[in-house]
């Protein structure tokens, strides 16, 4: 006579509760056959269990469709609104650094009210 695995340790192995896989049987939503021990109790055979879990592997490849990951507040406003990344201080120095001005403060000072009068 074999010996038989109880309610506890079945459920144990699938990773849920003893009361989960008994409502999981009585809803028969797990093909799984077992033997009345006694008017409450249940067991199952050894090999019952390993058919089980034999037709549920699942063997995974790759090849399936990705999902997109999720992206961040930053990412979505950034993609939607077309913003780029803005340059640190230093950047934007180094940057103004690199560009020479065609003239100088007092300069710019005649240019601007040339320019308000009208000519230059």
């Amino acid at each position: 006579m074999e010996k038989l695995l109880s309610a506890s340790q079945v459920a144990d192995c699938l990773g849920m509760h003893p009361k989960t896989l008994y409502k999981a049987l009585r809803e028969d939503r797990i093909p799984l056959r077992f033997v009345r021990t006694s008017r409450r109790r249940i067991a199952f055979r050894p090999k019952d269990v390993e058919n089980y879990l034999v037709t549920r592997q699942v063997n995974r490849t790759g090849g399936g469709i990705r999902k997109r990951r999720k992206q961040t507040l930053v990412e979505q406003l950034s993609r939607k609104y077309n913003v780029r990344q803005i340059m640190s201080d230093e950047e934007a120095k180094d940057f103004f650094k690199g560009i020479k001005t065609s003239r100088t403060e007092p300069e710019w000072r005649r240019f601007a009210e040339q320019t308000d009068t009208g000519s230059e």
